[in-house]
């Protein structure tokens, strides 16, 4: 019996990324081209708002992997915080989605996944305005230590409202 060959680099790159943190296995450029991949395939499959906030959570996933690379970590956080309130702008013009939440016409599953992603959406104006003055030199260990907490909290939300989101599909 043979064993198979250890893979190279690039091969352990491309496979690992979205599981590992390690320098030597992880590049974020391929892990982005991986994420926008899947957007897409999730902007056919179900809607192109999908695709766009599975793009977004891509972004953030990389974005956390890259904790210690600062300049990536920024990168890729505000790409997808941005994008995160592009879409719901865009949704609630196109779609009036605050009237439709506010009617209880949902699912609740489905309202389940707007309360999360509002307050996901909420917790995005202090983890920015943190951040950025974290970015700046500007805040002290107490207000980094409030940075991660409420991005973790963020994190979380955003994650529960990403896995609701597919409940959106079940509307009549």
């Amino acid at each position: 019996m043979k064993y198979l060959e250890p893979v190279s680099k690039e091969v352990a790159q491309s496979s690992m990324c979205l599981w590992l943190q390690s320098s030597r296995f992880y590049d974020h450029k391929i892990c982005a081209a991986v994420v926008s991949l899947l957007a897409t395939g999730t902007g056919f499959w179900a809607t192109p708002y999908m695709g766009l906030a599975t793009l977004s959570y891509g972004f953030m996933n990389i974005g956390l992997m890259n904790l210690r690379n600062r300049d990536v970590h920024v990168r890729y956080m505000n790409a997808a915080i941005v994008l995160d309130l592009a879409l719901v702008l865009a949704l609630e013009f196109q779609r009036d989605a605050i009237q439709t939440a506010l009617s209880f016409s949902l699912s609740p599953l489905q309202q389940a996944h707007i309360a999360m992603s509002a307050v996901a959406t909420t917790l995005y104006i202090p983890i920015l305005i943190l951040g950025w003055r974290l970015y700046l030199g500007k805040l002290s260990s107490s207000g980094r230590s409030w940075h991660r907490r409420l991005g973790m909290m963020g994190y979380v939300f955003r994650s529960l409202g990403f896995l609701l989101m597919f409940s959106l599909l079940l509307r009549k």
